[in-house]
């Protein structure tokens, strides 16, 4: 991931895990007029159980999800400034 993404995640009471990007990638030197998109990038979650699906809530967009080892990757949507994806 860019160090210019914040990430976040948290389960909530349905044991979904709720993941915020931020796409902070700007010119930090002054007030920003664009967000550069960030494209073709995966999530890796050690998950002790398989995760069988993600949405992108921003979209409503369906992601795929994998196994990968003990990792499930979720292969994200183009990140803009704000995306919230639950994965239950």
């Amino acid at each position: 991931m860019p160090d210019t993404v914040e990430l976040t995640i948290a389960n909530n009471k349905k044991r979904q895990k709720i993941i915020h990007l931020v796409n902070c990638a700007f010119d930090k030197t002054r007030a920003f007029s664009e967000i550069l998109p960030v494209r073709g990038r995966h999530l890796k979650i050690l998950a002790q159980r398989r995760l069988p699906g993600a949405v992108d809530i921003t979209t409503g967009r369906k992601l795929r999800v994998e196994r990968d080892g003990g990792y499930q990757k979720i292969n994200l949507p183009t990140l803009t400034g704000y995306n919230v994806i639950v994965a239950s």
